[in-house]
């Protein structure tokens, strides 16, 4: 399908980047605690998600350092996250399950997508919950033609992460090439729910309604990516496909 992309995300975790071995706390129910410099762009829950797994816990983690969850921690400072015996375990756990994720988009990076798929599952089989793996293993699923094992693991992953748009347009790619277009179109129009000038979902959205005969939907979808990217990367033949359907008798 023309104009319809897939990117392999180019992230990568590095979770430990930030800790030291902090100090025990003989008496105390933690097993240690640990010192993350906060980053710019890291809030209690985001820190809680990357020490525990579990970003509900970041009002324990705010109290803990004499704040609340409504007030992000300073940049530059020392957090302390205490741990127990079970978070440090699964912690280690998690670091594990990240250097297999890592292994994963260098292979992907090489176009070894099978080699790629199998690390992403050994990431997974540690961690089930690590999001990226899911995701990632979901587009190499669709670099392999695999859409239906793409789209169960995207099914999957949106019942835990149902608001980040750029799964549900991952999810209908994989519809569209199993020739579901009634379940793609609702899956690019999920993601335009999330964010409404989701240029790929937008662009997608109106070649699904050309391929169902609904001209005048589709007139609305270029005619709204054009004037939220008149000059963008797809804009050329959004242009000529809107010139197109015009000129239908």
């Amino acid at each position: 399908m023309r104009g319809i992309l897939y990117i392999i995300a180019a992230s990568i975790l590095f979770l430990m980047a930030c800790a030291s071995s902090g100090q025990l706390r003989t008496g105390k129910a933690y097993e240690k605690v640990v010192t993350h410099k906060v980053s710019d762009e890291d809030t209690w829950p985001s820190i809680a998600e990357a020490f525990y797994g579990e970003a509900e816990r970041a009002f324990q983690l705010a109290e803990y350092n004499g704040s609340v969850l409504d007030k992000d921690p300073e940049r530059g400072s020392g957090v302390k996250v205490p741990m127990t015996r079970r978070d440090i375990e699964r912690f280690e756990k998690r670091l594990d399950a990240v250097k297999k994720y890592n292994r994963g988009l260098e292979l992907a990076s090489d176009g070894r997508y099978r080699d790629a798929s199998e690390r992403f599952r050994e990431a997974l089989k540690l961690d089930p919950f690590l999001s990226d793996a899911s995701f990632n293993l979901a587009l190499t699923y669709q670099k392999l033609s695999l859409y239906k094992n793409a789209a169960t693991v995207l099914q999957a992953l949106i019942v835990r992460k149902k608001e980040n748009p750029e799964y549900y347009y991952a999810l209908g790619v994989s519809y569209f090439h199993m020739r579901d277009y009634k379940k793609a179109g609702r899956s690019f129009l999920d993601a335009l729910s999330l964010n409404d000038c989701h240029l790929k979902s937008l662009f997608s959205l109106a070649v699904i309604h050309e391929k169902t005969g609904k001209d005048s939907e589709a007139e609305k979808c270029w005619e709204r990516y054009l004037e939220i990217s008149g000059e963008g990367e797809w804009a050329e033949e959004a242009r000529s496909r809107l010139e197109s359907l015009r000129g239908k008798p």
